[in-house]
């Protein structure tokens, strides 16, 4: 059957498949299914593109993984705790602070050629493990790691320092790999570190490991670096409870002062901080008056860390007992 047009006054229909349809309303149905199929089209390429895309990076991401593995063609040997070869168009690509290191080599081939000698940097005064996260994240984007870092239980009674002296942990590593990217200006490692951080002591904040983490990041980062900062406060207020009972908190508290006073800070000027108070504010301790009879600095020390158990506690409306270790000088 053939489709004509029939004219009828002001209005005219269509004869469609032997049905009359408004010819208004197959002007409008023609571009709908037109912009339908276009959309349709889109989306076909958009995921073809997006698997191609994929398919590229992943035979890019392989052959960086391969390079790492093999250090075939190296030109730049790091060490740290033991010898990396690995590629100065890679590592001085990604970090300012490594390409000038690398030029400053009195190694360096003068015209710059990398194919007439080899640079050697040694990075001895930074942490073995960060180090090796740091170069698998310029060659894998990401980074594990390593089991030998987690070897040994340390001692955990002894202070915070004394603990980190003797093992790490996987908080630890995570913290140190954020310095070290921090250091060598690393931004999308300095993020994955941080990221990594966070869903750790989210998980493991019932631990020795947090509380030496927590010192890890007060002693390896600027005062005006709150990105770990932030998320051990957060976390403290969390589950402040929990963790002012433990020996080594009080240890972590003398020890970091800087720890202390921002747990001390109303958490309503904090935006970053999850706990709210409910109960009044948080005030500092009054500093004792010099003079004959003033307690001794280890006295005020252990008294500074009482008040903060009791301020924090109050916070969230709980009242200690008197035999908690922390209200005694």
């Amino acid at each position: 059957m053939t489709d004509f047009t029939r004219h009828t006054g002001s209005n005219s229909v269509v004869i469609v498949l032997g049905r009359l349809v408004p010819h208004a309303a197959v002007l409008t149905a023609i571009p709908t299914a037109a912009v339908q199929a276009n959309v349709l089209h889109e989306e076909q390429t958009t995921s073809t593109d997006m698997a191609l895309r994929d398919l590229i990076f992943q035979e890019l991401l392989a052959s960086l993984r391969e390079l790492f593995t093999s250090g075939a063609r190296h030109d730049l040997i790091i060490v740290a705790g033991k010898d990396y070869r690995v590629h100065s168009s890679i590592v001085c690509g990604r970090s300012e602070p490594l390409r000038r290191a690398c030029n400053n080599d009195p190694a360096k081939a003068p015209n710059g050629d990398p194919g007439l000698t080899k640079v050697t940097l040694h990075l001895s005064e930074d942490d073995p493990y960060a180090v090796d996260c740091m170069l698998q994240y310029f060659y894998h984007l990401s980074y594990t790691i390593p089991p030998s870092a987690l070897e040994g239980s340390g001692d955990r009674t002894a202070t915070i320092a004394d603990s980190l002296q003797l093992a790490n942990s996987v908080l630890v590593v995570h913290a140190r790999v954020y310095a070290i990217a921090e250091k060598y200006e690393i931004q999308g490692l300095k993020i994955l570190a941080g990221a990594n951080f966070t869903s750790a002591a989210g998980q493991r904040w019932n631990t020795d490991d947090f509380l030496a983490a927590a010192y890890e990041v007060f002693e390896s980062t600027d005062d005006t670096d709150h990105g770990l900062r932030d998320v051990v406060v957060s976390v403290f207020r969390s589950h402040k409870n929990q963790l002012l009972r433990k020996e080594q908190a009080e240890n972590l508290l003398m020890d970091l002062p800087a720890l202390t006073v921002e747990l001390l800070k109303d958490p309503q000027q904090q935006p970053s901080v999850p706990i709210h108070h409910q109960n009044g504010h948080v005030q500092l301790a009054a500093q004792p008056q010099p003079g004959s009879g003033q307690p001794s600095r280890s006295r005020r020390r252990r008294r500074g860390v009482a008040s903060v158990a009791c301020a924090l506690a109050s916070t969230g409306g709980a009242q200690r007992s008197k035999a908690d270790p922390y209200l005694h000088a």
